[in-house]
């Protein structure tokens, strides 16, 4: 309201300028000048004290960016306000690879086996996976081994193959004749952590298992163990053979 008056005001004495001589005319024309001007001053200092303070890029603040802003000129709450939060535990129990194996005959089939959550299988060189342990009475795997003979045929130790506050124990050695589809349970319950499997390249009925045992006591099943007739005769426990302790 008030610019607008200021304009008109501005209109009037622009149209009484043409009726008098050249003197007035000019000092007609730079109170004009002075009047738009200032005019223009007192217009933008009233509308910057009605909106507020802007932020940044044009944003207006709200009370409590303002509050921010005053606590910021504080050099130490300055510093302070650097400092971010993180995490330092308890110990997350995900994202452990224990071990890999790959199919000799099909480059594009891969087991893992993880520290924390069982047995992954692709068959697309890691594009997609499928877990296969998932109704097993146990999480924690620690190793994982194909047969040379017979690619359908996948040996697993449970227990990750580490030492740690943070590992999670198994329940012995595994075995599937289907790729994963089953598995079945061959002994070495009180192992707790099987650290490698291998089979024979010519006999599959001979596996060596290395257990390393349970971490925080004395006894359970470890060392170094033998077998060669479970596959054969399909016995629920492995044969054990001299356990090296």
């Amino acid at each position: 309201m008030f610019f607008k008056k200021i304009c008109i005001l501005a209109g009037r004495l622009a149209f009484s300028v043409g009726q008098v001589d050249e003197n007035k005319k000019l000092n007609y024309m730079r109170n004009l000048k002075l009047l738009l001007v200032s005019a223009t001053l007192i217009f933008s200092y009233f509308g910057s004290l009605a909106q507020g303070p802007r932020g940044q890029r044009g944003a207006w603040r709200t009370a409590d960016n303002n509050k921010e802003v005053k606590e910021n000129r504080n050099p130490v709450k300055a510093a302070l306000n650097s400092f971010k939060f993180r995490s330092i535990g308890p110990a997350f129990m995900s994202g452990r690879i224990a071990d890999i194996a790959i199919d000799p005959k099909n480059e594009n089939v891969w087991y893992v086996a993880v520290g924390s959550g069982g047995v992954w299988k692709t068959e697309n060189s890691g594009t997609t996976w499928t877990p296969l342990t998932d109704n097993m009475p146990f999480y924690s795997t620690g190793c994982i081994t194909i047969d040379p003979q017979n690619n359908a045929s996948i040996w697993l130790g449970t227990g990750e193959n580490v030492g740690g506050r943070h590992v999670g124990i198994g329940h012995g050695v595994y075995h599937s004749m289907d790729g994963g589809k089953s598995w079945k349970d061959m002994g070495l319950k009180k192992s707790e952590h099987i650290s490698k499997i291998i089979v024979h390249p010519n006999d599959p009925n001979t596996v060596w298992v290395a257990s390393q045992g349970p971490l925080w006591s004395s006894g359970g099943e470890r060392g170094l163990y033998k077998t060669t007739d479970e596959v054969k005769h399909g016995r629920t426990h492995l044969k054990l053979t001299n356990g090296l302790v």
